[in-house]
């Protein structure tokens, strides 16, 4: 279960994805400029959020982490 609201989910879904063997792939997609508004991703307030996101998972997934990097091959 995804648990980020913010910027984080990404990462958090490639994480979780790795640890339950998923296998991550990469492709390319067309990229349109924005044509109206502005993005808030770097503001203060985003960046600010998505660090306690990161901590706050750290904190939970801890023991699964190293349980999956003493069981990889």
């Amino acid at each position: 279960m995804l648990e980020a609201e913010g910027s984080f989910i990404d990462a958090e879904l490639l994480i979780k994805g790795k640890l339950h063997g998923f296998k991550i792939v990469q492709f390319g997609v067309n990229y349109f400029p924005r044509n109206r508004g502005t993005s808030t991703l770097a503001t203060p307030d985003v960046i600010f959020k998505m660090i306690r996101e990161l901590v706050s998972f750290r904190m939970k997934m801890r023991h699964e982490i190293r349980a999956a990097r003493v069981t990889a091959p």
